[in-house]
């Protein structure tokens, strides 16, 4: 009994690190691609890549204390902590703001 909730526990904390890392990949393919250097960050082409791979590790290897699994959630964590601040203040690839009209902010 005691086992099988230790497994349902790992089970869920792995689909919780699935979603935050496929939380972070989109997230990283919504900024632009000079939004990264100008915030003196690595390229979107790396970020993209590793947040992508790591989402796609944890989806297909689901144990949430795997080698990959905690590299993953380390890329992760950084991306949320450091990355996406500095590049939250660039323009976002699509979308805007409610005073955005169709050409354009007003």
């Amino acid at each position: 009994m005691l086992l099988q909730g230790f497994y349902s526990l790992m089970g869920v904390l792995g689909l919780v690190l699935f979603v935050a890392k496929l939380v972070a990949f989109v997230d990283s393919l919504r900024y632009p691609e000079g939004a990264y250097p100008a915030a003196n960050k690595q390229t979107k082409t790396l970020w993209v890549v590793i947040t992508g791979a790591s989402a796609a590790l944890q989806f297909f290897f689901n144990y949430p204390v795997g080698l990959f699994s905690i590299a993953g959630t380390i890329v992760v964590i950084i991306y949320f902590v450091d990355v996406r601040p500095a590049v939250s203040q660039f323009k976002r690839k699509r979308g805007g703001g409610s005073s955005s009209g169709p050409y354009g902010p007003w």
